[in-house]
């Protein structure tokens, strides 16, 4: 089935949640329709498969609020109908009227994408109701099923959970931030460093783009956060795989992306120093030994950042991506550490041969401490062990499978809570 489904939808996480979702939402209706006609009785129950179809959404919320409002908008559309429908008749006038009101109504109760099914239901109950005798009830306990059948088979059936799919998208993002470190360490690192105005441009507008990524990154984790409410995948494990809870995994991508966004910033920033450069706006040239030096740096801290993409998506620190090799974590370390190195001896070179550097004035330097300074930022930035945000890499093992104990944690808490009250107050 994955295999048919990539060749008619493509392939990807988000198109794998594709055919996923596909499925649940025709089991759903296959589901609805054998059960309405167990408990309604009628031999063709199609509002029940109908209801199914349209409530299941990519999420358990989302399927859940429109599974509400759904009955809730063929409630009031029935009732209006039944109230006003016989007494009214059925003709241009009054179904104009019926209907302006149910839709004023399905606007007041704030149906949202449901607000049409008041006006939908009372037209078709005035319509039919009075061929086919029973219909309105029928309507409303069929919706009623199918939109419980939906809630349940999204719930129970391979809940979607969008947290990986997201951390996947920022450690491809952070990946593309250090291409572009590395690119600039080497153009630097040349022994004929020319910065040509076109081509430092290319590099601004370049990292300036990360910012639109920065703001699809963070729809991606409103989406997964919102995946996990009500969700029984939140911190329950089919896979025995040592693995942490998706809500703690999302805890760790909220982290990593605000350390992506102010590495873009700082990208951003040195980017701009060279097109100032490029654009004739920082002094004389750089001297090509410091300039040199400075690239060797950045192309370090571009590979740290490499690095550091792969520590976000390593569920196990401790675990090694190949047999004797360090885990990504301990080679994160071990990659700050160097350049933190280099920085040093750089700013110590600069402390102590600035003047004597041939062509070298006061603004040019200023340029060279501006692109050190955002190097060091970068380092703070992805820094596993003090850094601003170093939840953003796991720093213990992964625990091993829980069942139900994490899901009803909560309800015992408060169950205990209860009991004392209740013999403090006896």
């Amino acid at each position: 089935m994955k295999a048919f489904g990539a060749t008619l939808i493509g392939s990807g996480p988000t198109s794998e949640g594709d055919l996923v979702l596909i499925s649940k939402t025709a089991a759903a209706a296959g589901i609805a329709w054998a059960v309405g006609g167990q408990v309604t009785g009628a031999p063709n129950p199609v509002l029940a498969p109908l209801a199914a179809v349209l409530v299941v959404e990519a999420t358990i919320y989302q399927t859940l609020q429109s599974g509400l409002r759904r009955v809730v908008g063929v409630v009031l559309g029935v009732l209006l109908a039944l109230a006003l429908g016989r007494s009214l008749g059925l003709n241009a006038w009054s179904l104009t009227f019926v209907l302006l009101l149910a839709l004023v109504v399905g606007r007041m109760a704030r149906l949202g994408g449901q607000t049409s099914q008041v006006a939908v239901s009372a037209l078709l109950v005035m319509a039919i109701g009075d061929a086919v005798p029973g219909y309105a009830q029928e309507r409303v306990y069929e919706t009623l099923l199918g939109a419980l059948v939906g809630v349940l088979v999204n719930a129970l059936i391979a809940p979607p959970v969008h947290v990986h799919a997201a951390r996947d998208s920022l450690a491809a993002m952070a990946r593309k931030l250090s291409r572009l470190l590395v690119d600039i360490g080497e153009q630097l690192s040349r022994e004929d460093v020319v910065f040509a105005p076109a081509r430092t441009k290319e590099l601004l507008w370049t990292a300036r783009d990360f910012h639109d990524q920065v703001a699809e990154i963070r729809q991606q984790l409103d989406r997964a956060s919102e995946s996990l409410r009500y969700n029984p995948r939140r911190s329950v494990f089919v896979s025995p795989a040592r693995k942490p809870a998706p809500a703690a995994l999302l805890v760790r991508a909220k982290a990593a992306t605000e350390a992506v966004d102010h590495i873009v910033d700082q990208t951003s920033g040195i980017a701009r120093a060279l097109a100032d450069i490029g654009e004739g706006r920082a002094g004389a040239d750089w001297d090509t030994v410091v300039a040199a030096r400075v690239g060797k740096v950045v192309t370090s801290i571009g590979n740290g950042v490499d690095t550091w993409s792969r520590a976000l998506v390593a569920d196990d620190p401790d675990a090694s991506e190949r047999p004797g090799e360090e885990p990504p974590r301990q080679q994160l370390i071990h990659a700050i550490e160097e350049a933190r190195a280099q920085l040093a001896s750089l700013s110590q070179h600069m402390a102590a041969h600035g003047g004597d550097t041939v062509g070298s004035t006061t603004t040019s330097w200023l340029v060279v401490g501006s692109v050190l300074a955002d190097l060091s930022r970068i380092l703070a930035e992805i820094d596993p062990v003090g850094g601003a945000h170093r939840t953003a890499v796991s720093t213990t093992p992964a625990g091993r499978l829980h069942l139900l104990r994490p899901t009803f944690s909560r309800l015992r808490r408060k169950l205990r809570a209860a009991r004392g009250r209740l013999r403090r107050g006896g």
